[in-house]
């Protein structure tokens, strides 16, 4: 069975700077060579750092609009 890494103090305190000027989790990993983001995660609850809401990417839509309505914005917004 494979040991665990030891994580250093330093690391532990990098991360939790990091965290807090909000670097993104996979950032930090490269950052502090910490490989899984569950450590990271632990760092930071033992830590008491509240976590912060997971953002969603970007979604894209598809709007349809009326022949005459295209043709006002067409012509009032120049496109």
């Amino acid at each position: 069975m494979a040991r665990r890494r030891s994580i250093t103090l330093d690391q532990e305190s990098r991360v939790l700077s990091l965290y807090k000027v909000g670097m993104a989790i996979k950032e930090i990993m490269k950052e502090t060579d910490i490989k899984s983001e569950q450590t990271i995660y632990r760092i930071l609850d033992s830590n008491g750092v509240s976590r912060r809401p997971k953002v969603n990417g970007v979604k894209r839509i598809l709007v349809m609009i009326e022949e005459d309505m295209a043709a006002t914005m067409k012509y009032t917004y120049h496109l």
